[in-house]
């Protein structure tokens, strides 16, 4: 399912969280279908050389957003095959991501899958950059200060304060269940 939702979108995003973690290679493999392009956040050009991602530039593009003004490294990554695009940083150091957005978008990536993990979500949804939803539910449950979650804190403790998902698309993969939905108008965060 990961694999058709990445040949359906022009970009595929994550952030320096999950590549330094999972070492992701975010190509379309297990169906036929075009490599969209990956978009890595990385503020500070910490993406390594030997990761899956870079050693597979050269046949997949990738782009690295940044605030960084290490020249050296932001060079190196583009003698690899590697894009990057510098950024103002945001308020908080970051890449802003309306301005990665609008600039995606100006290079023709309309549709862009948001992959990374808890930070890049809770940023997207904060934003209110997204309009849809796709999560998967594993028959397994989880429990504890640091056990794995989807978001951060999006300051909404309360199911009034809770952002609706509507046309909601329930299915069974496999043993999981994959939910899918629009976000309901007026979720500003």
């Amino acid at each position: 399912l990961c694999h058709r939702l990445r040949a359906e979108h022009d970009a595929v995003l994550v952030g320096i969280g999950t590549v330094l973690r999972d070492d992701p290679e975010l190509t379309v493999r297990l169906r036929t279908g075009r490599n969209p392009l990956r978009v890595v956040l990385d503020s500070r050009l910490r993406i390594p050389s030997g990761s899956r991602l870079v050693r597979s530039a050269g046949e997949a593009p990738l782009l690295i957003a940044t605030v960084s003004e290490d020249r050296e490294a932001s060079l190196a990554l583009d003698g690899l095959g590697a894009r990057v695009w510098r950024f103002e940083a945001d308020g908080a150091g970051r890449v802003p991501l309306r301005a990665l957005f609008r600039r995606l978008a100006e290079d023709g990536r309309l549709s862009l899958l948001v992959e990374g993990g808890p930070t890049v979500h809770t940023a997207v949804l904060r934003e209110g950059l997204a309009d849809r939803v796709a999560v998967g539910i594993a028959p397994r449950i989880l429990g504890g200060a640091n056990a794995p979650a989807w978001t951060r804190d999006l300051g909404r403790a309360r199911l009034d304060e809770a952002i609706g998902v509507e046309s909601l698309v329930v299915r069974r993969v496999g043993r999981d269940l994959w939910i899918e939905g629009a976000l309901a108008p007026g979720r500003d965060v």
